[in-house]
């Protein structure tokens, strides 16, 4: 009975050791798409007024996967955003308010670097479309809203560890750098009486990512 017993046992060892050799190992495994959500913290790239961190808040869709032959993973990417600011412009001007929140729209490229067997680098770059509203609140008057709408470039780096195949949690930071093509100065920053321009208008994020590999 023990022997016919140990036997059993020999043969369910050996079916398990097959059905294990024959499964991915976690480590290797590719995915070709991304989805990604992230949250932070945000500030205007450049400003002459007091500033007041607001809240960037974004989402990342990919595709792509490693090119055979070559150790990176390269990734086609759409990402939507929106971020918050708050300035506050100088005193003799009645320290007017402005209340900024912008919706980001825009397409490119990510690659993946690997530092170890799960902690990987990241580098992207976008371009795309900013839909800006400021709200300028100043004292005895009302309170004056401006849109903008310009292009902008998007630079983004930042570090993932690979939790398992699927799920990947990091940090990162992005540049927002605004390309202005149908106004000549920042409006808003003007009615504040702030000394600003066009040529350094932007947003600076950071923040945690969560990313689902699939």
């Amino acid at each position: 009975m023990a022997a016919r017993a140990n036997a059993q046992a020999l043969r369910t060892l050996g079916a398990v050791a097959v059905v294990a050799s024959l499964m991915p190992a976690t480590s290797h495994a590719e995915n070709h798409f991304l989805a990604e959500a992230n949250g932070g913290l945000a500030t205007p790239l450049s400003s002459e007024g007091d500033v007041a961190l607001g809240a960037g808040l974004g989402a990342t869709f990919g595709v792509g996967g490693r090119i055979k032959g070559f150790s990176p993973a390269w990734y086609l990417v759409g990402r939507l955003g929106y971020a918050t600011a708050t300035e506050t412009g100088p005193g003799r001007f009645g320290a007017a308010e402005i209340d900024r929140g912008a919706w980001e729209a825009a397409v490119g490229g990510r690659v993946y670097f690997n530092l170890t067997e799960r902690l990987r680098i990241l580098f992207e770059v976008d371009f795309g479309e900013v839909w800006e509203t400021s709200t300028v609140s100043r004292a005895h008057q009302p309170d004056l809203v401006l849109d903008a709408n310009p292009a902008a470039l998007f630079m983004q780096s930042g570090l993932q560890y690979r939790l398992t195949d699927h799920f990947s949690l990091g940090a990162g930071a992005d540049l927002g750098w605004y390309l202005w093509s149908s106004q000549t100065r920042d409006l808003a920053a003007t009615a504040a009486g702030i000394d600003s321009t066009d040529s350094t208008r932007g947003r600076f994020r950071f923040g945690l990512t969560t990313t689902a590999h699939f």
